[in-house]
């Protein structure tokens, strides 16, 4: 009889199980696709095929494995695609290079974190669901994505702003419906190169979803463009002063004074040129609700400007328990008068409050004037004036899809979205076009104009089919009077009027399927 050889086992590498390189590198591919389809990068359609590495190397992989490949896909994402972390530990945390890219170590891991879960939940619940495989990675990863505490969230429609076709339908769905046809896209691919007969079967339904979604975003962007050719102008003011960010109050510029700022000559050019209503961008402390003639040369110069001024700063309350401090959207008719205020709701972790930390002294030593005890606001406002019906958000709580919409109300009609962000913590990068990315979404979803007035540019006035009426140079400084079409009769959408309900889906839809997992297998 012939002696059979031994049979060879793979070596394990590193001690990770069953890991291999090669299933570690298609994870890392999976991570860089997902980078190159944002801002900076801009290949746009690596979105609905990032995941098929990932897919492709989880296959055959469970537990700690499958764990560590998916950590290593999100690792790879959040460190190319938020490298701009780096910038903002440099300014705002004052860490020098090259300490400050600790920073985005740090936070890449953190966030990889989401996607070794992901990863994990779908190759336990797989072998029990074998039918419902298709959906069932879309699923787990918007439920994760969207109960997983991220400093910066984001969506994988961020990446679309210059793919509006597909963009659309989010209208009904909010961004989350987009997320889940761009995973299923990629999760029905997958199942074709592993299982090309059953494959061919759920790959031709979704594609058949796909082409749905895409014809539905053509016909609706096409109702936009017309829509809005029929609607009235409006001209608006936007200051951009390109001014460095920084944690300290910063003087004003040599021939100005906090009583009459840069800004305010500057909005003086923009009214002559028509504005009628200016907006200032986020970044500046000028003491509006500390000092009194501060207060009182404001309120004077939009009384001879005979304009609306919303501007932003810091605001207070006194209360029983002392005063609380704010950031604050201050409205100024033309009358010249304060005429409503916004509080800012939902506050920066680390940049406005500090959770956990604030009564320990070493993250007093380490944070040091950073660490900030802003309160957050209680009441979403919205500003009627010069015509216009306009709903202020402050810098970070654009990114928030569900609280947007609720801002905005059931009753949308004539709304518009005002978003003021200092984005000069991100530097010259790319961070920049990502926060603007959110905005374009946000306008899309609630179908308003939303007018996005940033420091260090790019200014920009977003239409509701989410194209741009007006962008200005990003790092520039500058005072654009801006005209847009704007209707007092048109506003809102499904899911203005139901922000919750497609997530509120996936929630029920994801809980059910890992409640069964646990059932005894007679039932499943």
């Amino acid at each position: 009889m012939r002696s059979r050889k031994p049979t060879q086992t793979r070596p394990a590498l590193r001690n990770w199980g069953d890991s291999n390189l090669g299933d570690f590198g298609l994870a890392c591919i999976a991570g860089l696709l997902a980078a190159l389809a944002f801002p900076n990068f801009n290949y746009y359609l690596f979105i609905f095929i990032f995941p098929i590495p990932l897919l492709l190397a989880l296959e055959n992989a469970k537990g700690r494995k499958a764990y560590f490949l998916g950590v290593t896909a999100g690792f790879s994402e959040v460190f190319l695609g938020f490298y701009w972390i780096g910038n903002w530990a440099n300014i705002a945390l004052e860490w020098p290079e090259p300490i400050n890219h600790i920073a985005t170590l740090g936070y890449s891991f953190f966030m990889a974190q989401c996607f070794g879960l992901v990863a994990w939940l779908y190759t336990f619940v797989k072998p029990r669901f074998k039918a419902l495989q298709p959906i069932l990675f879309p699923l787990i990863w918007c439920n994760l994505f969207s109960l997983f505490p991220f400093l910066f969230p984001f969506h994988l429609g961020d990446s679309q702003t210059a793919n509006l076709v597909m963009l659309q339908p989010i209208e009904w769905t909010g961004v989350w419906g987009f997320d889940f046809i761009a995973l299923l896209t990629a999760s029905g691919i997958t199942g074709l190169i592993l299982n090309k007969k059953k494959g061919a079967i759920q790959g031709t339904i979704i594609l058949g979803v796909l082409l749905l979604w895409a014809t539905l975003g053509f016909f609706r962007l096409q109702h936009w463009d017309r829509e809005i050719t029929t609607w009235p102008q409006k001209t608006i003011g936007l200051v951009q002063t390109n001014r460095p960010a920084s944690i300290h109050k910063v003087l004003p510029e040599p021939g100005y004074s906090r009583a009459f700022p840069l800004e305010m000559d500057m909005t003086r050019q923009l009214v002559a040129q028509g504005a009628e209503v200016v907006f200032w961008p986020e970044g500046s402390f000028y003491g509006y609700a500390y000092w009194v003639d501060v207060k009182q040369s404001f309120n004077a110069q939009m009384a001879l400007l005979k304009t609306p001024l919303i501007f932003l700063d810091s605001g207070f309350e006194n209360r029983p328990e002392g005063r609380a401090h704010f950031n604050t959207t201050f409205l100024i008719s033309e009358r010249g008068i304060q005429q409503d205020h916004y509080h800012k709701r939902h506050l920066v972790p680390f940049g406005e409050y500090t959770p956990f930390l604030s009564d320990y002294k070493w993250a007093k030593q380490i944070l040091g004037s950073f660490l900030a005890t802003l309160q957050p606001g209680e009441t979403d406002r919205t500003f009627d004036t010069a015509g216009l019906k306009i709903v202020p958000k402050i810098c970070f709580e654009i990114l928030f899809p569900k609280e947007v919409s609720e801002a905005i109300g059931v009753n949308g009609e004539g709304k518009v979205l005002l978003v003021q962000s200092q984005d000069g913590w991100y530097g010259e990068s790319s961070g920049v076009e990502q926060h603007l990315g959110a905005s374009v979404l946000r306008a899309i979803e609630n179908r308003v104009p939303l007018i996005h007035v940033i420091n260090n540019g790019p200014s920009s006035v977003i239409l509701p089919s989410g194209k741009y009426a007006f962008k200005a140079p990003s790092f520039e400084k500058g005072a654009f009077a801006v005209s847009f079409p704007y209707s007092t009769n048109t506003g809102g959408s499904f899911y203005s009027n139901h922000p919750g309900w497609m997530i509120n889906v996936i929630h029920l839809c994801g809980f059910l399927i890992l409640g069964l997992c646990f059932l005894p297998k007679k039932h499943e």
